[in-house]
């Protein structure tokens, strides 16, 4: 880079009739060879139109290579600064070469795009110029030094080089390895983001950092050394990033190691880390909960728990998603686990104290109701800012990670049987002590503590202490001025329960209030959204058609513009209605089922094998639609990741169908791979649109296990359960990744600084559907003396319902892709 950059200095003062500054040919009395002259060549002669001609070819082009590959100005700059010294341009000259080498300067860097440059320089570092050159140009144009350089002007130009290491040292960036495929996803990754910025200063800072390198943070230079610096070692989440582990800039206090492309190594291996611990945990109180709570208070009140525990979530949603926006990656993550820990002893106490109640086990629903929305907003908010370029890889990796620990805890090992052995208790107790003493001082020590940038108008003066309780006391008069209908709604709803003994009112009141809100309302209005370049096209097509174009087409851009405004909303309530569809299902009917199959002995480990076979047919689809990179492993080389999770997949179905579907079959196990392999090739070729559209056949294989079990003559080589854990397995395939899908949707729309709101927003919804879904589900269960099978057939003519929605669900999501399948990547 530094020799392009020189012999483009070289051939510019050649033509301006002028020496390089401060190096060959400058004037002859400064330096070691001053009035030597240098032994002349005879040269071919050419025309001189044609020989300026070359040259300004030849500048042009090496000058559009250190647009690209170098910072820009910022490098020029350097140099010259490296050289110290102003030199005035002659009308013409002729003036020896002197080599840097010669000049006492051994080696130094220089920030580049695609990082510092450590270069030894030789005697042949450098171009040079074996015969004079006699141009003539404008005698106007100089080089002017900063002030720290003038001070060694004097000393002559040997003690300028051998100081040039010093002056370019307080903008010499940290080491950094960038191949140009990364320098070319960032600079296209930029000019996206400078097509949608709409603020002046927005497309400013993006130019900056486009052009002039601005995201690099300036860092004192590295001692000067002999010889080019080695490259650095990679680390193993390095190789599967493509990064190596040098690449993160050296960190200021109080901050952890990001790259250019907004990756923070440290944070992410910290959070699958501290995933895999709280997901065992989960897992284990999941399927504990049921069978704590349900004989505790019955099992139609049990669904009147699980409809009152997201209660609070579904009012608290918004203000979680706001303080995701305000608080760091670190403290947010630290205060969620923390009161997560403290309310999972909640359970235990209850149990010691002898007060396990409808209305403690109420408190504690609600409690850790909110404390999860508050995580999965959390975390959900963070992934992209601790990401960054690679927010799709860590979204995948998410997905399957969890994914994986349910099939593998769940079905393959049968962790419900430790559930059926052990205190029921005792899982909670378990999952306090990990989450309080081993995941918060994870997360202490790992996560950013950086707030993020604070939107004009949001920062509140602090103020005195009478001033800021002046300040709230307005604040309540005008929240009761403002809520006071949804106020009494709720208390309405609240009172109703003792009457109706249904937590539907409740819920109803609360989304109402929900609605309500500023936050919902500007997302409804698309306030949060990214402006996509189809709304601008609409947008300058009305303005040319004007009022006097035609009325039909203006009536259909304007429909158009308003699907992509409310496009956020729209996948909100998709993601709700599919909510009520799913954690109702798991969470309140497979327990009972097991319950009515196998009795109190093993009914653990059954709910965790069902629970099991949903999340491996999350799993087949998961590993067919996981974009992720490749993996350089030890005397293999490169393998794509994707194969690998591919391939561990198919291990697993062999693995479930020997030990648990058909016990003892070899053929069975052979043949399962196969089988699996096929519906990964098929999940591979759906796109998003595919799987939200499809989303109704998961949904549909509920009614496989009702005729099994209602119609035993129908197939009678299906036992019930072996029939519903195929249900679970489709049912599972589908409405994984289209869980995937619709939160990818909101996050590609929605703009970095609102993530959190829009994620607030969806909590509740997604909370208020699940509450109505167990509301109804216990309403029904109390009706009924038994409950499964018999509830098994409204809940097939709801999803049939459904079904029917979803598969006309992406005409009202634009920017999905056109078409359900994807096309078959050609062979080259």
């Amino acid at each position: 880079m530094l020799r392009i950059q020189a012999l483009v200095i070289e051939i510019y003062y050649a033509r301006a009739g002028a020496s390089v500054p401060g190096g060959p040919g400058g004037p002859a009395g400064d330096g070691p060879d001053a009035g030597r002259k240098r032994p002349s060549k005879a040269q071919p002669q050419s025309s001189p139109c044609a020989y300026n001609h070359g040259v300004k070819t030849l500048s042009a082009l090496l000058s559009a290579l250190i647009l690209v590959l170098s910072p820009g100005p910022g490098a020029l700059t350097v140099f010259a600064q490296t050289v110290g010294r102003t030199v005035p341009v002659q009308a013409g000259g002729i003036a020896p070469v002197v080599p840097l080498a010669q000049a006492g300067v051994s080696s130094f860097k220089l920030a580049t795009l695609s990082g510092t440059l450590a270069l030894g320089l030789t005697p042949a570092a450098l171009p040079t110029v074996q015969a004079p050159v006699r141009l003539t140009a404008p005698a106007a144009l100089s080089v002017q030094v900063p002030a720290p350089a003038a001070a060694i002007e004097s000393k002559g130009f040997q003690a300028q080089a051998a100081a040039a290491p010093l002056l370019a040292k307080p903008v010499i960036a940290a080491p950094e390895t960038r191949p140009v495929e990364t320098v070319q996803t960032t600079l296209e990754t930029s000019v996206q983001q400078l097509g949608r910025a709409e603020s002046a200063s927005e497309k400013r800072s993006l130019l900056g950092s486009l052009f002039t390198g601005a995201r690099r943070s300036a860092v004192p230079a590295d001692p000067v050394v002999s010889d080019f610096a080695p490259a650095p070692k990679s680390s193993l989440l390095g190789r599967f990033f493509g990064k190596t582990a040098a690449v993160d800039a050296v960190p200021t206090p109080g901050t952890t190691a990001k790259d250019d492309s907004g990756f923070n190594k440290k944070a992410v291996i910290a959070l699958f880390l501290t995933r895999t611990l709280s997901i065992s945990c989960f897992i284990l109180t999941s399927i504990a909960y049921p069978f704590v709570a349900g004989p505790a208070v019955g099992w139609a009140v049990y669904g009147t728990l699980m409809a009152l525990g997201p209660l609070a979530a579904i009012a608290t949603g918004p203000l979680n998603g706001s303080l995701a926006d305000k608080l760091s990656a670190r403290n947010s993550m630290v205060i969620n686990v923390a009161i997560r820990a403290l309310l999972t002893l909640a359970l235990p106490a209850f149990s010691y104290f002898g007060v396990m109640n409808f209305g403690t086990l109420l408190l504690s629903s609600i409690a850790n109701g909110w404390v999860l929305s508050a995580t999965m907003t959390t975390e959900n908010a963070y992934i992209r800012r601790l990401a960054g370029k690679h927010v799709q890889a860590v979204h995948s990796l998410s997905s399957v990670h969890y994914v994986a620990m349910q099939v593998v805890l769940g079905l393959l090992l049968g962790i419900g049987s430790f559930v059926d052995k052990a205190n029921p208790v005792l899982p909670f107790l378990i999952s306090a002590a990990v989450h309080g003493l081993v995941i918060v001082p994870i997360l202490w020590f790992t996560m950013p503590n950086e707030k993020p940038p604070a939107k004009a108008g949001e920062q509140a003066e602090a103020g005195t202490l009478k001033e800021r309780l002046t300040r709230t006391l307005e604040g309540a008069k005008t929240f009761a001025k403002k809520y006071w209908k949804e106020v009494a709604l709720l208390a309405a709803g609240i009172g109703s329960y003792f009457f109706l003994h249904s937590p539907l009112p409740i819920a109803a009141a609360l989304f109402f209030w929900v609605w309500r809100s500023d936050t919902v309302k500007d997302l409804r209005e698309g306030k949060f959204r990214e402006v996509a370049p189809r709304e601008k096209e609409i947008e300058a097509r009305l303005a040319e058609l004007g009022e006097r174009g035609d009325p039909a087409e203006i009536k259909a851009l304007q429909a158009e513009a308003k699907l992509y405004r409310r496009r956020q909303f729209v996948s909100i309530l998709y993601s709700g209605l599919q909510a009520v569809l799913t954690y109702p299902l798991q969470n309140f009917a497979l327990p009972l089922i097991a319950v009515a199959l196998v009795g109190t002995a093993g009914k653990a480990l059954l709910l965790g094998k069902l629970t099991g076979a949903v999340f491996f047919g999350n799993l087949i689809s998961n590993s067919s639609q996981a974009k992720l990179p490749d993996v350089t492993l030890p005397l293999v080389g490169k393998v794509p990741a994707k194969r690998l999770v591919q391939a561990g997949v198919l291990a697993l179905a062999a693995a479930w169908v020997f030990t648990g579907l058909v016990p003892g079959s070899l053929l069975a196990a052979a043949a399962a791979p196969a089988l699996v392999a096929g519906l990964m090739a098929l999940a591979s070729r759906l796109s998003h649109r595919g799987w939200i559209k499809f989303l109704g056949l998961g949904l549909l294989a509920i009614w496989l296990p009702y005729f099994v079990w209602t119609m035993p003559a129908l197939l009678p080589f299906l036992t019930v359960q072996n029939a519903l854990f195929l249900t679970m397995l489709v049912y599972g395939m589908f409405t994984g990744p289209a869980a995937l899908s619709f939160s990818l949707y909101q996050q590609e729309n929605t703009n970095k600084g609102d993530l959190g709101k829009v994620f607030g927003v969806s909590s509740s919804f997604f909370n208020t559907f699940n509450s109505f879904g167990y509301g109804a589900l216990s309403l029904a269960a109390g009706l009924l003396s038994t409950a499964f099978p018999t509830l098994l057939l409204p809940i097939g003519i709801v999803y049939a319902v459904a079904a029917l929605i979803f598969w006309n669900a992406p005409k009202r999501m634009p920017g999905l892709p056109g078409k359900a399948f994807e096309e078959k990547p050609k062979a080259s």
